[in-house]
């Protein structure tokens, strides 16, 4: 149906002015607009004609008042500057709150009923007036990860031209962090910035908690000292004659935010049911599901607008497919932003390489694809990659590995289930999470330090781990020598291994009985990390069997996180056989057949007599280099010698030749 001419002039209105401006009048005639020209004319020479006497009369007064010698202090004209710049402000936020909804909902994909209540909690300081120095509201934002919470936040914000100050609560996440903690939060409370966002509640010490509950309730934070600024920093007052030390610290003006994950009765478990009480608005997301293919969409719009400064870039809509196979129910959307990246980044490269190239189609064919001047070819063969080792590669390693059967099963029964839980999780189905901290027990050499190694690498591939890194340390790691060093000591540790494994071979020295102070504050600092990065880190703990029985009793939390206990045994004579002659291949070298019955002799032997202290593998890795150290000496005197074969000769099969 044709549109009038007067709702086609509406329609215009509403885009120019936005949706509910006062309907202005348009000339729709030549006649019209010279008339209404010749009105606003005749307006601007009165406006001019105002401002010119009002300006003679301010100009008068002010010479009235000099001739009468009285002078205008200029602290008055300070703060009636002040005024008027707050008048204004709340002027600006008041029309930007008027059309905040419809920008979110044009901005933020399936979060109707989240958008409402962040609007409704933003314009709520405006009906109620609030002392300068408190909170201008209070609002718990909660939802599934990747749901859009913070993007919600972040964009009220850009429209209302409010920065964010953001506090990552994981970083104060042992009690010696105090100081920073009350530091970071002065900081962020001097600065201009309209909202004050918390982050990662969990993941704080839970001594700061009650300190961030308080602050949501009040609006101040108690200080346990009396503290002085200097130069943005606050000192602590060492006498009480400092006139103006501050003892409180107060939110002025700020709206307050957290962000979580978490459910609600996690939050309650976690800040009390006091604190969710005294919460005027919480805002919740929920899962982006049923809106995902409208994000992947907005997605690849703004990948669009992107591209344009590289090429004129056509994108099909094959396109989508890649984003929705590359998609991460635990990222959310943030899976599409990272896949946008990757895209970016590879076009860039080829842009590069090829600066005469100006117009290229983008499109998805088992891969992403790009088609320039109707040659297609792959878009990620413009980009190195460091590839991730292959499942099969490990799994062939692992099988390569002498004995150890039990422990092999149990790692690649892992797989198994993590591909159960992703098909779980595809069909909206919870996901039962198993615990894969481990505990290994054995003698040295039994092949520990490996296997951790090889579940670091497969757990990469397999996608549980985001990394694969092996971080190997002992006791001297992580315990410190002073007081307050421990925990940040080892929580540095931690965070080097997130994404991958962290070994921590004798780790019954970690606790030396109950006034071992520091290494208990090691131990405890472990199991909160074991919760933290529960979905990107896995610790193993190594020790001999019986050691190590007693270090679980040392904290009642080790038991429960440590579910696998997996027992590394002592390698038989004929395993260590075998293992002689894989070392001996690795260095491109062989044993020959008459040293086979008498090795077999010798170390089992070894192993009957010497058992925990016999080295196991490493007994077998030392009698190989021994046999080649001896094998140069003999072969410098033949000719035409055997570089490769080790003979009976090169092997010194007796007791005393034992390494310890």
């Amino acid at each position: 149906m044709k549109k009038s001419r007067q709702q086609e002039i509406e329609e215009l209105q509403e885009k120019v002015f936005g949706k509910g401006a006062p309907k202005r009048n348009i000339p729709t005639s030549m006649n019209e607009m010279m008339e209404q020209a010749r009105k606003a004319q005749i307006d601007l020479e009165k406006v001019e004609k105002t401002n010119s006497y009002l300006n003679d009369l301010l100009a008068q007064q002010i010479k009235d008042m000099q001739e009468m010698n009285i002078e205008i202090p200029s602290s008055s004209l300070e703060a009636f500057q002040k005024e008027m710049e707050q008048d204004i402000k709340k002027e600006n936020i008041s029309h930007s709150l008027a059309t905040l909804e419809d920008v979110l909902q044009a901005n933020v994909i399936g979060q109707e009923v989240a958008i409402q209540a962040l609007v409704k909690a933003l314009k709520r300081p405006t009906l109620i007036k609030n002392e300068a120095n408190e909170s201008l509201n209070s609002i718990l934002v909660l939802g599934p990860k990747g749901s859009g919470k913070h993007e919600l936040v972040e964009e009220a914000a850009k429209h209302l031209n409010a920065s964010i100050v953001t506090l990552d609560l994981s970083k104060y996440a042992t009690q010696e962090a105090e100081n920073i903690w009350i530091q970071d939060i002065y900081a962020a409370i001097s600065k201009p910035g309209s909202i004050l966002l918390f982050d990662n509640p969990e993941s704080c010490f839970s001594g700061f908690l009650p300190v961030l509950t308080e602050f949501f309730k009040t609006g101040r934070i108690l200080l346990k000292k009396r503290y002085k600024e200097n130069k943005g920093q606050l000192q602590e007052a060492t006498t009480s004659l400092v006139s103006d030390a501050l003892d409180t610290l107060s939110a002025q003006g700020h709206y307050l935010f957290l962000v979580t994950d978490l459910k609600k009765n996690k939050i309650v478990d976690l800040l009390g049911i006091e604190f969710m009480n005294s919460l005027s608005d919480i805002v919740e997301t929920t899962s982006m599901e049923t809106s995902k293919q409208a994000w992947i969409q907005k997605e690849i719009r703004t990948l669009k607008e992107k591209s344009e400064t590289l090429f004129e870039t056509e994108i099909d809509d094959s396109l989508q497919t890649y984003y929705v196979n590359k998609y991460n129910p635990s990222l959310g959307i943030h899976s599409f932003e990272l896949t946008s990246q990757e895209i970016l980044h590879a076009l860039s490269q080829y842009r590069l390489e090829n600066s005469d190239v100006q117009k290229i189609r983008l499109y998805y064919q088992e891969d992403c694809q790009i088609e320039v001047s109707g040659k297609q070819m792959p878009l990620f063969s413009f980009v190195s990659k460091v590839e991730s080792v292959d499942i099969e590669s490990i799994k062939k390693e692992l099988n390569d590995i002498v004995g150890l059967q039990e422990v092999k099963k149990y790692v690649l029964s892992l797989e198994d289930n993590f591909r159960i839980q992703k098909l779980r999780e595809k069909q909206g189905l919870k996901t039962a999470s198993v615990s894969k901290h481990m505990i290994f027990t054995g003698n040295p050499g039994t092949g520990k330090t490996t296997i951790a190694r090889l579940i670091a690498q497969y757990l990469r591939a397999i996608g549980i781990l985001s990394g694969g890194q092996l971080i190997e340390v002992t006791r001297a790691d992580l315990v410190g020598k002073y007081v307050g060093h421990t925990a940040p000591l080892t929580m540095q540790v931690i965070q080097s291994a997130v994404g991958g494994v962290l070994f921590i071979d004798e780790a019954y020295s970690l606790f030396r009985g109950k006034e071992d102070s520091f290494g208990l504050e090691c131990i405890d600092t472990i199991v909160k990390a074991i919760e933290d990065y529960r979905d990107n880190l896995i610790v193993i703990l190594a020790g001999y069997k019986k050691e190590m029985n007693d270090f679980l009793e040392s904290n009642s939390g080790l038991k429960s996180r440590f579910p696998n206990i997996i027992d590394f045994k002592d390698y038989t004579a004929e395993e260590l056989v075998q293992i002689s002659c894989s070392i001996a291949k690795s260095k491109d070298y062989y044993i020959s057949e008459e040293c086979k019955q008498p090795l077999f002799e010798y170390y089992e032997k070894i192993q009957n007599d010497k058992n925990k202290m016999s080295g196991n593998g490493r007994l077998a890795r030392n009698k190989v280099e021994e046999a080649i150290l001896k094998q140069s000496s003999r072969l410098i005197h033949e000719e035409n010698p055997n570089l490769q074969e080790l003979l009976l000769c090169d092997f010194q099969l007796d007791e005393s030749s034992f390494v310890q």
